[in-house]
């Protein structure tokens, strides 16, 4: 059976958050103020979080002007922790999945597709021309969970239905052979559910970061995860060692 190392993106993979590194670079956004304003969407007015972002893009001429074809070659800008994306190669006998709250197309343009069995993100449907129109799928930290289900089960398109009863012995990816790797409160119900059915959950942080590290440390001593590692993704790293052990654990499984 496959083992499957399952990431988030914002934070985990990158320092920053996939829109600051390109559509906020490009139009001159400032993060402060687009977050404020999407926060008081959520507390104001209701939105989901997710939702309140997406359709605060589309409030921007530039951004409901792109297609598709224009999100995928932003990918290419993305910042990358140390060690990304080159350690994906390392482990040519790992299935490598990405669920994230960020938009799809940019990081199906990035340089990690090339490693990885499938993202799951953000989408925004397109009108007659093209043109980004609204949003069609949102990835939250909840929906997360459900492609976990999704990889557990191999139903990895999203037309499949993920509900529909598979035992055990069918699953290609076992939860016990998966480990999920994320960066914080977001990511609690993905690491609830890997860790509950025995796999390995390991919290990530960026270490110029003590509020990031302290945020981590309690996921640690709240039983979430099962190690805290710096996002260092080099080889020599501790948490390329930490990986490696479990790794060479679920193998004997």
């Amino acid at each position: 059976m496959t083992i499957a190392v399952v990431l988030d993106y914002d934070k985990t993979l990158s320092p920053n958050h996939m829109q600051e590194d390109t559509l906020f670079r490009s139009w001159g956004i400032l993060p402060e103020e687009f977050w404020k304003e999407t926060t008081e969407l959520v507390r104001k007015r209701g939105y989901d979080r997710e939702l309140a972002w997406m359709w605060h893009l589309l409030d921007f001429d530039a951004f409901r002007s792109l297609k598709s074809k224009d999100l995928h070659a932003l990918g290419k800008e993305l910042i990358f922790y140390p060690g990304v994306p080159d350690f994906f190669a390392a482990y040519p006998d790992v299935e490598f999945y990405i669920i994230t709250a960020g938009l799809l197309e940019i990081l199906k343009g990035s340089s990690l597709s090339q490693y990885v069995r499938k993202i799951f993100g953000c989408e925004y449907d397109v009108d007659e021309e093209g043109h980004l129109w609204r949003p069609k799928r949102t990835i939250g930290h909840t929906t997360k969970t459900q492609m976990l289900f999704r990889i557990n089960k191999g139903l990895l398109e999203m037309d499949q239905d993920v509900n529909r009863v598979m035992p055990d012995s069918e699953r290609p990816v076992p939860f016990e052979k998966m480990i999920y790797i994320g960066d914080g409160p977001t990511d609690i119900p993905c690491f609830t559910i890997v860790t509950r059915y025995g796999g390995k959950a390991i919290a990530v942080y960026n270490p110029e970061e003590a509020s990031a590290q302290e945020q981590s440390e309690t996921l640690f001593r709240d039983g979430r995860v099962d190690c805290v590692c710096a996002a260092d993704y080099r080889e020599g790293s501790e948490l390329r060692k930490t990986l490696d052990q479990f790794l060479g654990d679920i193998r004997e499984i």
